[in-house]
């Protein structure tokens, strides 16, 4: 399920707020977006502060624009703060559940790829890694990477 938390702009085009797009998701879900509730479907194009939700059982996988790869476990919530390939900076919020990202591998000086949760910031460079979310607590797993996670709380 994908829920907007702010409507867009006039002056916000849609290719410049595009985030990626949905590659896989089990089972069928609905996507809510600007107060319509759609069909979730493979190639659904996310937008920035689009919220990805996903109920029991089911999972999505994103593809964002600078090719990293979410994979939002079941019972999840995920928001897409900004992502912006030509800068490389993407920041997510986790609210609750779990996420497997592979980020790319971060070469621009100002380029960053944070996940903010409730209690913490992961902030990686190029790295595969896991993220667990509850109201009390965050738990970061480095899989690889050129650097570590950092977790800040």
């Amino acid at each position: 399920m994908l829920l907007p938390s702010v409507a867009s702009t006039p002056a916000e085009s849609h290719e410049s707020r595009a985030a990626g797009r949905i590659t896989a998701l089990l089972p069928e879900d609905q996507v809510l977006r600007q107060k319509q509730t759609l069909a979730a479907a493979k190639d659904m194009v996310l937008l920035w502060r689009d919220v990805v939700k996903t109920e029991t059982g089911a999972r999505v996988r994103i593809e964002l624009s600078d090719g990293s790869i979410l994979n939002v476990g079941s019972d999840a919530e995920l928001r897409i703060l900004k992502s912006d390939p030509q800068r490389q900076q993407t920041t997510l919020e986790l609210l609750y559940g779990r996420l497997l990202a592979g980020a790319i591998r971060i070469v621009k000086p100002a380029g960053k790829f944070r996940v903010r949760t409730p209690v913490a910031v992961a902030g990686v460079a190029g790295t595969q890694f896991g993220l667990r979310v509850d109201s009390e607590s965050t738990d970061v797993v480095c899989r690889e990477g050129l650097r570590p996670c950092q977790q800040q709380g």
